[in-house]
């Protein structure tokens, strides 16, 4: 499945079950809203949903930071940091 496809389709599920818990909120139906799971936001792949990444080349710091908070490897990153020299 694609990265969008999951992404929409968390967002949708999501919609729907505090919709429901919404619905079921009273006195007899308290203990099954509290049954219904939370769904958790799905947080896409950016490696499988992106062709090219064009980093800031702010400095070696930033791309540092970029490359660790997405999970990079060094290939990703390597045109960025050609662009410092």
């Amino acid at each position: 499945l694609s990265e969008q496809f999951k992404v929409v389709l968390s967002l949708i599920a999501r919609f729907f079950t505090k919709t429901l818990k919404g619905m079921l909120t009273g006195a007899a139906n308290e203990k099954i809203a509290e049954k219904i799971p939370n769904i958790r936001p799905y947080v896409p792949d950016f490696k499988r949903g992106i062709d090219h990444f064009c980093i800031h080349a702010g400095g070696r710091a930033v791309i540092d930071g970029i490359e660790n908070n997405m999970k990079l490897e060094l290939f990703h990153t390597e045109p960025s940091r050609m662009a410092l020299m």
